[in-house]
């Protein structure tokens, strides 16, 4: 995970600690995230960001599982487990090929409900 944190930053900046990061996500309303994207697609939307970008008017989306983050020594309720080692995982849509680069919606793999 460390190493993707690295893509959104300048070089020499510190980041988080991820106990810092998994402390913060314990507490963060994913909900309202949810409502925060949704509200950024319908702008993109009506700014009209997509239509160069398609395929005979059709935006093309990917659907892909990804591991989130993981650690072998601190878990949740809602971790994921295999062997030792609890993580997140989920699957995730985005908008792909030329043009504005968006993702459309992540679900989280539910413990007990999906199998990784």
């Amino acid at each position: 995970m460390i190493h993707e944190l690295n893509k959104l930053f300048p070089s020499g900046t510190r980041l988080p600690l991820v106990d810092t990061i998994r402390d913060t996500l314990k507490v963060i309303d994913i909900k309202g995230l949810k409502e925060i994207n949704k509200c950024i697609i319908k702008k993109a939307v009506e700014n009209k960001v997509f239509e160069n970008g398609t395929i005979d008017g059709y935006t093309v989306v990917a659907i892909d599982g990804r591991k989130f983050f993981g650690n072998n020594k601190k878990s949740c309720h809602e971790c994921l487990k295999n062997k030792d080692h609890c993580f997140h995982s989920g699957a995730v849509m985005s908008i792909v090929g030329d043009g504005q680069k968006l993702v459309i919606d992540v679900e989280n793999y539910r413990v007990g409900q999906d199998s990784i």
